[in-house]
């Protein structure tokens, strides 16, 4: 079903995209992309936590774990398609680290299918989200570059080109 209400929405997305971020956001930083209200601590909190009871109601109390300092969807009980596509992409970044380009492209190719092309956070035009959007997609773009750069110095090209097809269909609009 989808997630109707636009801080239902903000929540669900801060929470995956707190756990694509090196550092994580502290709870005055959470409360305040979610709710909207910087200036008043006390009605921020109480919001933030009307907002999690109505998602838990909507997806399951599991869902969402609040034992730390900011909500947390629990991903023993949900599957994300945006995380599984970053733990690709960070496993493809490790790969290429240790100079396996055949798994690092398997692992790319892996993240694109979690992609499929579509934007991330759709529906969510704050500047935080268009932020860690922009990262994700320059993450990925610049690893996809990369790794076929090296596949094409090793003159593995089939394994370039079974990349690159697939990237470019997910960033038509991308020259390079």
């Amino acid at each position: 079903a989808p997630v109707r209400g636009a801080r239902l929405r903000a929540l669900l997305g801060v929470m995956v995209a707190d756990r694509m971020m090196e550092e994580r956001l502290d709870y005055r930083e959470f409360c305040h992309i979610v709710t909207g209200i910087d200036d008043d601590p006390d009605r921020a909190r109480k919001t933030l936590n009307g907002i999690v009871f109505r998602l838990r109601e909507m997806l399951g109390h599991e869902v969402i774990n609040t034992d730390s300092e900011t909500p947390e969807l629990n991903l023993e009980c949900v599957e994300v398609d945006i995380l599984k596509a970053y733990q690709h992409i960070q496993q493809s970044a490790a790969e290429l680290r240790s100079e396996s380009l055949i798994r690092s492209q398997r692992e790319l190719l892996k993240a694109l299918e979690y992609t499929c092309g579509e934007v991330p956070f759709p529906g969510l035009y704050e500047p935080f989200f268009e932020a860690v959007r922009d990262d994700f997609e320059g993450n990925i773009r610049a690893l996809i570059l990369k790794v076929s750069r090296h596949l094409v110095n090793e003159r593995d090209l089939r394994s370039a080109e079974e990349l690159l097809r697939p990237g470019f269909s997910a960033m038509p609009h991308d020259e390079e």
